[in-house]
């Protein structure tokens, strides 16, 4: 077999890995084996919006896995249904659960914990069937790996039961020692973490909820975790990165909703040069059109309605910058074509009325001390002070700045997955059902090649020179993202925010979708944005969300090519949705899809109950998919091809061992 020059390279530099024909020949069956086992569980969840507590109970229990693995290692003469349900509730809260039934019942016994171990490790056992022995350990807790590993690996058959003495051993051992209780959390969060191979998050994170920066946190535990960014998530990362009216959008959003939580607590913004401002330029403003909205929880209700009046100053204060900052972006940017939200400079202060989309409104709230009548999109020496002060807080955020870079290694706009298209949002068109072409940077776009130099417009303006105008311009085009005309995250012609807040017409806050949300709706239509994408356009599918699905609508659309799964996880559209959410779990048999509903943590902990799903087989395929059936397995195909080709140099001499 002779090789070209520049595969000879390559074979070379392989070589320093795999330095003899042995170790090559170990690895080619290592990886062969491996091609051959089941794929691995796959979720898919959208629009968590800051929903931490609701949205660490799905990844907990795996949307129903863990409790199927339960189920799968027990008869139900062996555990009955309250022990399953007991040890469920043990898998997903071990350390508050074992606090609560110590608290109950005093000290647990040997006995217990002899029992409960021993299920555990069986759990454990079926939970990591799947996977191979090293990626097991790797995913093992450090201070518990060695043993896990005897645990998970002995042989049930033994003639001398001298295995069964050896695990009896080890587990008395554990509860002599007083390690029971560690170990108890350690393989428990194995248990979780191993249901779940694959985590694919398809926008949304950020919003209404208080809990984003702890969602943040926990998903830079999972070592196999995509991001597609949703309109909110794109939004926090150009605030990270000091983009102003994005920093606006992303407190007037939190202000709005109380979200306190994320910005000072979570995030360590600094708010005070904005409340002292607020205090002083609207003293007299009661402000009412700014009130927060409250969520249904009672006891933040009593604590924070007292807080509402400086809240709504504070609210009112940073939605008139906002609205400032963004019309300073349409000024400079003609070329995004949103000039009809220009309409500060309509307002008439004589007869309060703006002019929007060529008609007359009466305004509910004029009072507008900043606004200059000869420049109303200047801000004023005040509030340029206030927005100096918060790009600073926001920039140096270390945690913040973490979780930016987490979302962009791990993120884009778009991914294809074994076959599946995913994206948060839309692929805009026009009313024909042809792509819409948006001239970004000088050039025209469409179809994925829009999508793919937003992906490159992003990392310009987390990389480029901080005060370079390219940088700046693309910071500009990352809040067009959040809410530009023809966005593929937004999706919408307008957020009519400012209507909202100061217009009595419900017409003039009407917001149009773009006609993507009218054609998605045909076969047609998905089997042309797969095959634009590269997806599969026989057996792939469309995932996204964005658009909740209300009560009644179904989440699977165009023949089943196409399932938006936005379940409404923020309790505010608990109502709206008829649910908490939806997750979709591939596994090596079937595609489920799963719509959970809401369910008070706290109570289900103490009464072993979990969360309600009702579970729909989307698809069931054909024969088990196996790792070669992936693009894992592809991957892998190739290097074992590489290495076969290794082997063959060795052994035919043109290239020598290391060794």
């Amino acid at each position: 077999m002779t090789f070209s020059e520049e595969r000879l390279q390559y074979l070379e530099l392989l070589s320093q890995k795999f330095p003899s024909p042995a170790q090559v020949s170990t690895e080619i069956i290592n990886l062969n084996a491996i091609l051959g086992l089941p794929k691995g569980s796959e979720h898919y969840i959208s629009d968590i919006h800051g929903e931490y507590r609701f949205f660490m109970h799905i990844l907990k229990n795996a949307s129903g896995s863990v409790r199927r693995k339960i189920t799968q290692c027990f008869t139900e003469q062996e555990m009955s249904a309250k022990e399953v349900d007991a040890l469920a509730t043990l898998i997903y809260y071990p350390e508050e659960k074992l606090a609560l039934l110590k608290e109950e019942n005093g000290p647990l016994s040997e006995s217990w914990y002899t029992a409960t171990l021993l299920h555990l490790v069986q759990v454990c056992r079926k939970a990591t069937s799947k996977y191979t022995r090293s990626k097991v350990r790797k995913a093992m807790p450090k201070d518990f790996s060695y043993i896990i590993d005897e645990l998970l690996n002995y042989s049930e058959a033994d003639e001398d039961d001298n295995r069964t003495t050896y695990v009896h051993n080890i587990v008395k051992s554990i509860i002599e020692i007083g390690s029971a209780d560690a170990f108890i959390i350690a393989i428990s969060e194995l248990i979780q973490h191993a249901v779940i191979d694959k985590l694919h998050i398809v926008g949304d994170i950020f919003d209404r909820g208080n809990g984003a920066h702890k969602v943040m946190d926990a998903l830079t535990q999972y070592s196999n975790v995509d991001i597609q960014w949703g309109n909110h998530d794109i939004l926090w990362m150009a605030a990270a990165l000091g983009q102003w009216a994005s920093i606006a959008n992303v407190l007037r959003n939190c202000i709005r909703y109380n979200n306190f939580d994320s910005l000072e607590d979570g995030y360590g913004i600094n708010l005070r040069p904005l409340t002292q401002f607020a205090l002083e330029t609207y003293r007299d403003d009661p402000c009412t059109l700014f009130m927060p909205s409250h969520s249904k929880r009672e006891t933040e209700l009593k604590q924070r309605r007292e807080n509402d009046e400086l809240t709504a100053k504070v609210h009112k204060a940073i939605s008139v910058i906002q609205f400032k900052l963004e019309g300073q972006i349409l000024r400079d940017h003609p070329e995004y074509h949103m000039t009809h939200r220009l309409f500060w400079e309509t307002i008439d202060p004589k007869t309060h009325r703006v002019q929007i989309d060529g008609k007359w409104y009466d305004l509910k709230d004029a009072h507008f001390p900043t606004l200059s009548p000869e420049d109303p999109y200047r801000l004023s020496p005040a509030e340029e002070t206030v927005m100096n002060d918060l790009a600073f807080s926001f920039r140096n955020s270390i945690r913040l700045q973490r979780h930016l870079k987490f979302l962009l290694d791990n993120g884009s706009i778009y991914k294809v997955n074994n076959g599946y298209l995913l994206y948060h949002g839309c692929i805009p068109m026009n009313e024909d059902g042809t792509f819409h072409e948006s001239t970004i940077n000088g050039k025209k776009y469409a179809g994925r090649a829009m999508l793919d130099e937003y992906n490159h417009i992003v990392r310009v303006a987390s990389y480029a020179p901080r005060h370079s105008e390219e940088r700046k311009n693309a910071l500009d085009l990352m809040w067009y993202l959040w809410c530009g005309t023809h966005s593929p995250l937004s999706g919408k012609y307008k957020i009519a925010t400012f209507e909202r807040y100061f217009i009595a017409d419900d017409t003039a806050g009407k917001e149009e979708k773009d006609p993507y949300y009218k054609w998605i709706e045909q076969e047609e239509t998905a089997k042309r944005i797969l095959a634009e994408f590269g997806a599969d356009t026989e057996h792939g599918k469309i995932i996204t969300g964005h658009v909740p699905v209300k009560a009644g609508e179904s989440p699977i659309k165009a023949g089943g090519l196409v399932i938006n799964i936005d379940g409404g996880m923020n309790e505010r559209l608990n109502s709206v949705t008829g649910g908490s959410g939806y997750t979709l779990v591939s596994n090596s048999h079937q595609l489920l899809l799963a719509q959970h509903h809401p369910i008070n943590i706290n109570e289900s902990m103490r009464n072993n109950e979990d969360i309600h799903s009702e579970l729909v087989i989307v698809e069931k395929f054909p024969h088990r998919h196996l790792i070669h059936d992936i693009d894992d397995g592809k991957a892998i195909a190739k290097r074992v091809a590489d290495l076969q080709e290794l082997l063959t140099a060795y052994r035919s001499g043109v290239i020598s061992p290391k060794e």
